[in-house]
C-alpha cells in the first residue's frame, strides 16, 4: 500500500510543466513574429526602389549651374511690342496706365525689358480697374499739360436697362436671329426680284414691267418697323 501510495504522488510530479519556461519561450516567440514582417518592410527591396546616385548633370542642374540653350537664330528678336514701346517713347510718354491682364503681356514684357539697359520709359502703371487708369491719365493731362498713355480692352460698355448685362451679351444673345432674318432676305431677293428684273428688262414697257416696277416702287416705300409688325402679326391670325 505504500508503494502504491508513493507512485501516485510521484506521477503527478513527472508531468508538471515549468511555468516560467513555458511563458518566457511564448513571449519570445511572439516577439519573433512581429519583429519579422517590419523588417522585412525596410529593406529596399519591399519598396521596389533603386537608389542610384544623381548624375554630374542632374547635380548642376539642381544647383543652378546650367546655362539654358543658346536661342535659335529664327527666334524673334524684335517683336511688335517693342516697337509699340519704341513709338511711346519717341512721343514723349512718360507714363502707361493699364489693368494687368493676359491680353497685354507681349506689351507689359516690352515696357519692362525693352532697350539695354531695360527701359524706364515709358513707366508702367499698375491701375486697380481700367476706369481707374482713365481717371489717372485724364488727372496727368489736366496738370501737366502732357498726354499719358492708357492700355484699355475694347467694349461696348453696360446695358442703360439692365445693368447686370454688357452690350456685347445683348448683342450676341441677338446675333442668330439677325443672321436668319439677313440670310432670308438675301433668299428671297434672288428667288423673286432677280428673275422679276430680268423679265421686265425683257419684257420692257409691258403689262407685266409696270407690274414688277410698281411693286418694287410700293416695298421701298413701305416703312421696315410696319411692314415686320405686319409678317407677324397676319401670319399669327391665320
Amino acid at each position: 500500500m505504500s508503494s502504491k501510495k508513493s507512485e501516485q504522488t510521484k506521477d503527478p510530479s513527472a508531468t508538471t510543466v515549468d511555468r516560467r519556461g513555458f511563458l518566457k519561450g511564448a513571449a519570445t516567440g511572439a516577439a519573433a513574429l512581429a519583429v519579422t514582417p517590419v523588417a522585412r518592410a525596410q529593406e529596399p527591396s519591399a519598396y521596389r526602389a533603386s537608389f542610384t546616385a544623381p548624375s554630374y548633370q542632374q547635380m548642376q542642374r539642381d544647383a543652378g549651374l546650367v546655362e539654358p540653350p543658346a536661342p535659335d537664330s529664327r527666334s524673334v528678336v524684335r517683336p511688335g511690342s517693342d516697337l509699340m514701346v519704341q513709338a511711346l517713347k519717341e512721343m514723349g510718354i512718360e507714363f502707361v496706365a493699364s489693368n494687368n491682364g493676359s491680353s497685354f503681356e507681349g506689351i507689359q514684357e516690352s515696357i519692362a525689358n525693352y532697350g539695354s539697359p531695360p527701359n524706364h520709359m515709358p513707366e508702367f502703371i499698375t491701375a486697380l480697374h481700367e476706369e481707374s487708369s482713365v481717371d489717372m491719365a485724364n488727372g496727368y493731362a489736366k496738370a501737366e499739360g502732357r498726354p499719358m498713355a492708357v492700355m484699355l480692352h475694347g467694349t461696348l460698355g453696360d446695358s442703360l436697362f439692365r445693368t447686370d448685362m454688357t452690350i456685347e451679351e445683348k448683342i450676341l444673345a441677338r446675333l442668330p436671329v439677325t443672321i436668319e432674318l439677313g440670310v432670308m432676305a438675301i433668299v428671297i431677293g434672288l428667288v423673286i426680284a432677280l428673275p422679276v428684273g430680268i423679265y421686265s428688262a425683257i419684257r420692257q414697257d409691258t403689262a407685266a414691267d409696270y407690274l414688277g416696277r410698281s411693286l418694287a416702287i410700293i416695298g421701298l416705300a413701305t416703312p421696315n418697323f410696319w411692314l415686320g409688325i405686319m409678317v407677324m402679326i397676319f401670319p399669327a391670325i391665320w
